[in-house]
């Protein structure tokens, strides 16, 4: 688990970048398949594969990010704590992804019947591809803005410091409640800050094709 941090030079940044890919992916697939976890518990059956995708995910990071904080207030917020919370979500996580993979109920099929889309469906993902690789330059790019260098990664980074979740009473928004941010603590503890940009493009991308799915559903038709 390489903590490598902006000192990398040569072979070891490729070392950094695909170990950042790994556990981006690790994430990603943990939230999917706590999501999915609650979603058959739940047996929303109104929902399309696309719709039962998504929210799989948004439930699954919601849960994930629970998870850290459940961690952080009763004081275990450090290396061992979010590597154990790791291992737990993960290995709950691909069991399910096993049942589903299993599950015949779970196959693609293809149509290659066309699909007349209305001028609000056209509308909306025209806004998605024009907005995704502005997204992804973004990503790319360094931390800059004031909103992530002030208390998006600043006060996350100051509760893993501190071991926990507590309220500074000279910065206000340490009393948020930081669920969006908490994931930003896995590439923390391993020097790999930009993990917060991926997670951050995939919140964006999630609430991005949410709004289409959704609207199209209700209203494009």
């Amino acid at each position: 688990m390489p903590h490598i941090g902006l000192q990398a030079r040569g072979p070891l940044v490729w070392v950094e970048i695909v170990f950042l890919l790994l556990l981006y992916g690790y994430v990603l697939l943990s939230a999917y398949g706590l999501g999915q976890l609650c979603l058959r518990l739940f047996k929303l059956p109104l929902l399309s594969k696309i719709e039962s995708g998504l929210l799989a995910l948004m439930v699954g990071f919601g849960i994930f990010s629970m998870g850290i904080t459940i961690i952080g207030l009763i004081g275990w917020l450090n290396v061992p704590g979010i590597l154990t919370w790791l291992a737990i979500s993960g290995s709950i996580a691909f069991r399910e992804l096993i049942e589903l993979v299993n599950d015949p109920a779970t196959t693609i099929e293809a149509s290659c019947s066309p699909v007349r889309r209305s001028r609000f469906e056209v509308l909306l993902q025209t806004v998605i591809f024009i907005s995704i690789p502005l997204l992804l330059v973004n990503a790319a790019s360094p931390v800059w803005d004031y909103d992530a260098l002030m208390y998006h990664m600043e006060i996350p980074r100051q509760f893993l410091a501190e071991g926990r979740i507590y309220f500074d009473p000279e910065i206000w928004r340490s009393a948020y409640p930081f669920l969006g941010e908490m994931p930003f603590l896995v590439g923390m503890i391993f020097g790999l800050d930009p993990l917060a940009k991926l997670i951050n493009l995939t919140y964006a991308v999630l609430l991005m094709s949410s709004v289409y799915v959704f609207s199209v559903r209700f209203w494009g038709r």
